[in-house]
C-alpha cells in the first residue's frame, strides 16, 4: 500500500481521498434510505400490505342464514329451507373476457348480458362473490366443474333456499320470496316494527341490500325482518385462479325466527280441494265462463284467528324461491284480502237487523211475495218468480232468501230516512249498521296489501228509489272484501264482539316462545240488541233446515249450522255465488265466507264447500256427495 501511495503524486492524493469520502457518504445514505424504507414498510405500513397480500389469497364468503320455519297451529310443517347449489363469480383483478362470460351464461341458461349486469350492481365489492344463479341443476353443476379451469373466480357453494312442501297450498297467504331489486322503504318500516323481536333473539337490526333474498308477498313479506335471520361468514384461502383450497375461519349463520300460524292444515286442505273440485265441476257441466276464480276464509269466532284462507287460481311459490325468476312485473291478487265483491243476499242480515231496530217491521209481521216487487212502473222479480214465496216473516225471509221481503224493508227504511231528511235514503241507515259489523274499514289483518270495500251512502247525487232499495238485497253500489264479510258473520255469531283477524299465533326461536298473540277485540256492536241478533241467527239456522236454501248441503250433518246463500249480479253472466255461515249454532267456533266468481248459485256451488269445512273441522268422517235437487235456492 505504501508502495502504491509512493507512486501517486502528492498533488492527486488529496483529491482521490475526497472523492472516496463522498462515495462512502453516498453509500451510507443509500443504505440508510433502504433501511428506513424497509422499516416503514415493515413497521408502519406492515399491517396494510399484509392485508393486501391476504386479500389476494383470502376470500370472504357470506353464509346465507336459513329463513325461519312456518308451522300450522298444530306444528305441521308449511314452509322450510332446503340445501341447494349456487354459482358465484369472484373478481380476480382482471376484466372477464366476453368469451368467458358468454360460456357461463350458456351453461347457466342466463340471458346474454346478465352477468355483466350483476357485476355492475356489485362493482364496489371487490373480491366478494357475485351470485349468478341459485339452485343450479346437477347438469349445470357438472358442466361448471368440467370447465372450471376456463372460469377463473368461479365459486360453487351450498346455501339454503325456501321450500314449500305443499306446493300451491295457501300460496297467497304464505306469499313467496325473491331478490330485492332496489330500495324498498316499506321493508325498513317492517324491520323497525319487529326490531324488539330480533333484539330478544340476539339479532341486530335488519339491513337490506340489493339482491338480498326477501319476502315479496304474504306472510313472507310481512314478517321478513324476523324470518331472514343473520348471515354468517367464511374466510376461504384460494389459489391464483380463485379456486378455494382451505377454510381459515368460519362464523356460522343464525337461522331466522320461526312462526307458528293460526292456519289449520287439514282445514286449509279441505277448503282448497273442495273449492277447486266444485269450480272444475261447474266448468265441466256449464262451460268455461263459469267458476273462473274463487276464494274462501274461515275465522275462529272466539278470537279472530284465521283457520284457513284460499284464493284460486293459485301459484306454486317454489317456482320463485331460488330468485332466478323475474317476478317484478307480476302481481297475484289475494282475493280474500284484496278482491272486492257485491255481497248479494249475504248482506240481508244487515237489512234485517236495521229493519227490526228501526221499527219498520216486527219479529212476527209478514210480507207477501207474489214473485216480485212493484216499484212505480218497474217490477223487480224475486228469484223464484211467480207464484212467489207467499207470506214470510223475517226469519222465513232469511230462510227463503226472499228478495221481495227485503226490497220492502229497503223501501220502508228509505221512507223513514227521507221523512227525517229528504236528502238521505235507506242506504244511509244501512251503512250505519254495516259499519257496526266492520264493513266500513279494513280488518287490520297481519298481511300486506289489504284493501277495504266501500259502504254506500248518499253522495252529491241522490239515489233513485230503485238504486236505493237494491242495497237492501246486497246489490247496487256497495262492495266488500271476503275477509270483511267473514268478519261480519263472525261478529254476528259472537253476539256483537268484533275481533281483528290474524295469522301468526307465536314467534319462536327454537323451542322458546318469544311472542304469543292475544285475541284483540276491536269493537262491540252497539246499535243491535241481543234479541235482534238472536232472531237473525235463527233465520240463518233455518237456511240449513228443511225448506231453507242451503238445506241440501247440510241435511245429513249432525252439527247445527247457521248459513246464508247468496247470488250477486255483477252486470255480466254468470252471476257470482256466495255462501256465509257459522257453526256450531248454539256455541259458535268458526265462521266463513265462500265466493265463486261466475258460480251462479251460492246454494249449488258454494254451500257444498262449506259442508266440507264443517265435516273436516268437526271430524265427521270421509267426504260425502251432496244430493241437490234442481231448483234449489240461490
Amino acid at each position: 500500500m505504501s508502495e502504491l501511495r509512493a507512486l501517486i503524486p502528492d498533488a492527486n492524493r488529496g483529491e482521490i481521498e475526497r472523492r472516496m469520502g463522498k462515495f462512502l457518504v453516498a453509500v451510507i445514505l443509500c443504505v440508510g434510505v433502504l433501511v428506513g424504507r424497509l422499516g416503514y414498510l415493515q413497521i408502519v405500513r406492515g399491517a396494510h400490505y399484509e392485508a393486501l397480500a391476504r386479500g389476494n389469497r383470502i376470500r370472504l364468503v357470506s353464509l346465507t342464514a336459513p329463513r325461519g320455519v312456518l308451522y300450522d297451529r298444530n306444528g305441521a310443517l308449511i314452509a322450510t329451507s332446503r340445501p341447494a347449489f349456487a354459482a358465484s363469480l369472484v373478481y380476480m383483478g382482471e376484466e372477464y373476457s366476453e368469451e368467458t362470460l358468454a360460456k357461463l351464461e350458456t351453461i347457466l341458461s342466463l340471458p346474454p348480458g346478465r352477468i355483466r349486469q350483476l357485476l355492475a350492481q356489485q362493482s364496489g365489492r371487490l373480491y366478494l362473490p357475485v351470485r349468478l344463479k341459485t339452485d343450479i341443476s346437477l347438469e349445470e353443476h357438472s358442466r361448471l366443474e368440467e370447465h372450471r379451469h376456463e372460469l377463473p373466480g368461479l365459486v360453487i357453494e351450498v346455501l339454503p333456499i325456501r321450500e314449500y312442501p305443499h306446493g300451491e297450498l295457501a300460496a297467497h297467504t304464505l306469499g313467496y320470496v325473491g331478490l330485492l331489486a332496489g330500495e324498498d322503504p316499506r321493508l325498513q318500516e317492517l324491520a323497525a316494527a319487529q326490531e324488539s323481536l330480533r333484539a330478544a333473539a340476539g339479532l341486530p337490526p335488519a339491513i337490506y341490500e340489493v339482491n338480498d333474498m326477501i319476502g315479496i308477498s304474504g306472510l313472507e313479506r310481512q314478517y321478513d325482518p324476523i324470518l331472514r335471520g343473520l348471515d354468517g361468514t367464511r374466510e376461504v384461502e384460494v389459489d391464483s385462479r380463485g379456486t378455494p383450497t382451505r377454510t381459515e375461519r368460519e362464523v356460522p349463520p343464525d337461522p331466522g325466527l320461526s312462526l307458528k300460524l293460526t292456519i289449520d292444515l287439514p282445514l286449509q286442505q279441505a277448503l282448497e280441494s273442495s273449492l277447486r273440485a266444485n269450480m272444475e265441476k261447474l266448468q265441466k257441466s256449464k262451460g268455461v265462463t263459469y267458476a273462473t276464480a274463487g276464494c274462501g276464509v274461515v275465522l275462529d269466532v272466539r278470537t279472530g284467528a284465521i283457520r284457513a284462507m284460499a284464493s284460486l287460481p293459485a301459484f306454486d311459490p317454489n317456482a320463485f324461491a331460488s330468485g332466478n325468476v323475474d317476478v317484478s312485473s307480476v302481481e297475484w291478487l289475494n282475493r280474500v284480502t284484496q278482491g272486492k265483491y257485491i255481497p248479494g243476499s249475504v248482506y240481508k242480515m244487515i237489512t234485517a237487523m236495521a229493519a227490526l231496530e228501526e221499527g219498520v217491521i216486527g219479529p212476527r209481521e209478514t210480507v207477501y211475495c207474489g214473485g216480485g216487487y212493484r216499484l212505480g212502473r218497474d217490477y223487480i222479480r224475486c228469484w223464484v218468480g211467480p207464484p212467489g214465496h207467499g207470506y214470510s216473516n223475517i226469519v222465513q225471509a232469511i230462510q227463503r232468501s226472499c228478495n221481495t221481503f227485503f226490497l220492502e224493508m229497503g223501501a220502508r227504511l228509505r221512507s223513514k230516512m227521507r221523512a227525517a231528511d229528504p236528502g238521505l235514503g235507506g242506504v244511509d241507515i244501512l251503512a250505519e249498521y254495516a259499519a257496526e259489523f266492520g264493513l266500513d274499514s279494513p280488518t287490520g289483518v297481519d298481511i300486506p296489501g289489504e284493501r277495504a270495500g266501500s259502504v254506500s251512502r248518499t253522495g252529491s247525487r241522490q239515489l233513485l228509489p230503485g238504486e236505493d232499495i237494491q242495497h237492501a238485497i246486497g246489490q247496487s253500489t256497495h262492495v266488500y272484501t271476503p275477509l270483511q264479510l267473514a268478519q261480519y258473520i263472525a261478529t254476528l255469531a259472537a253476539d256483537g264482539k268484533r275481533y281483528r283477524p290474524y295469522l301468526v299465533e307465536e314467534v319462536r326461536q327454537g323451542d322458546e316462545v318469544l311472542y304469543r298473540s292475544q285475541p284483540e277485540q276491536v269493537a262491540q256492536v252497539q246499535r243491535v240488541s241481543q234479541e235482534t241478533m238472536d232472531i237473525v241467527k235463527s233465520g240463518m239456522l233455518a237456511v240449513t233446515s228443511p225448506g231453507g236454501t242451503g238445506y241440501w248441503s247440510f241435511w245429513d250433518i249432525p252439527v247445527k249450522v247457521g248459513g246464508k246463500t247468496g247470488t250477486a249480479q255483477t252486470g255480466r253472466l254468470p252471476d257470482n255465488a256466495l255462501f256465509a255461515g257459522f257453526a256450531p249454532y248454539d256455541n259458535p267456533e268458526i265462521a266463513w265466507i265462500i265466493i265463486i266468481e261466475g258460480g251462479d248459485s251460492g246454494a249449488l256451488s258454494c254451500a257444498p264447500v262449506a259442508r266440507e269445512l264443517v265435516r273436516t273441522y268437526f271430524g265427521l268422517g270421509t267426504p260425502g256427495s251432496v244430493a241437490q235437487p234442481a231448483g234449489v235456492g240461490r
